[in-house]
């Protein structure tokens, strides 16, 4: 990645960023077992990412290499969410 990192930590369904970037690490915090959907173009947008957790999960997703890009916007869906932080450039 050749820019800053940002990153947000998110407790609901929303926007990351509104505006295009490259998702490099998330980090996953959850009581119960879930789903993570990360979608370009807002909720009904396309799918990037899906990564299913078990219950207490505790662990990072790192995204090797340029991370995944979002040409749009960076918009999280999850059942069960806790907390999940999501780093981005």
């Amino acid at each position: 990645m050749t820019s800053d990192l940002q990153s947000k930590c998110m407790t609901a369904n929303g926007y990351v960023f509104q505006g295009p970037g490259r998702v490099c690490c998330i980090m996953i915090h959850s009581q119960q077992a879930g789903v993570l959907t990360m979608k370009d173009g807002g909720s009904g947008g396309t799918t990037k990412i899906e990564i299913g957790y078990g219950a207490n999960a505790n662990f990072p997703v790192p995204l090797n290499g340029q991370g995944v890009r979002f040409s749009t916007d960076i918009y999280l869906s999850a059942t069960a969410l806790d907390r999940i932080t999501v780093f981005w450039g």
